[in-house]
């Protein structure tokens, strides 16, 4: 029997949704969670931040972890940390990453994503997952969360020019979407790479022969019905690959 592979999560915080991956029926039988790490306080000077992340490497190493979830992680992640896990470090982002300017850039691929996102007028936020490359906040894309509406409150406020309203109600809102939404991406995630049904290339993480991102909470009846287990051979009239 092939030995099961191992994750780690790296937080800044209480990892949001971390309580739905210790309770996955899934763990220890598919994957192995094996160590939640959080990492504060990293230096600002991007060289130094390398010798933060070899500390980080040793932690990861040690836990013996395959794969990384950054889960509300507050750092850039440096190359140091990036060669140590090739194409295997998978972050949990709170903006909606299927969405992009007029220059082809990803609209919320920043920091403060809830708050650009709402003072921009959307009307709902959606969170995102993708792989971690040097492109910050660039990289291939797998999963977008549930929608969350955003409340006509913040529109008022900044209707009125109180923007202090506003923006408490995004730090809320974005507090309320991470612990609603992350633990679900995990575990989906976690399914997916255990499956041995994802592949990545051009930029495009493929699910079932299907190109992602797999959206969560809006998806086809067909994928509600397959329950919690993962089936291959997805039927090319799934709307997600037609263009």
């Amino acid at each position: 029997m092939a030995p099961l592979f191992r994750v780690a999560v790296l937080t800044s915080t209480d990892a949001p949704g971390i309580d739905a991956l210790r309770k996955d029926p899934n763990r220890g039988l598919l994957y192995e969670l094996t160590d939640v790490i959080t990492r504060e306080r990293a230096p600002r000077n991007l060289l130094e931040r390398e010798a933060y992340d070899e500390e980080t490497v040793t932690l990861l190493r040690d836990a013996g972890a395959d794969w990384i979830i950054l889960d509300d992680y507050r750092y850039i992640v440096t190359p140091v940390l990036l060669r140590a896990f090739p194409d295997r470090i998978l972050a949990l982002h709170d903006g909606d990453l299927t969405l992009h300017d007029d220059d082809g850039g990803r609209r919320y691929a920043m920091l403060h994503a809830v708050r650009r996102a709402i003072f921009a007028g959307e009307t709902q936020t959606r969170p995102s997952l993708y792989f971690v490359t040097e492109r910050l906040g660039e990289g291939p894309l797998m999963l977008v969360g549930a929608p969350f509406p955003v409340s006509g409150i913040a529109g008022d406020a900044i209707g009125r020019g109180e923007y202090d309203v506003a923006i408490e109600y995004a730090r809320v809102h974005r507090d309320w979407m991470m612990r609603s939404a992350y633990g679900a991406m995990l575990v989906r995630a976690l399914q997916f790479l255990a499956a041995g049904t994802l592949k990545v290339a051009n930029d495009v993480v493929w699910i079932d022969g299907v190109p992602g991102p797999c959206r969560l909470g809006d998806a086809p009846q067909i994928c509600h019905d397959l329950g919690d287990h993962i089936q291959r051979g997805i039927p090319a009239s799934c709307p997600f690959i037609q263009t």
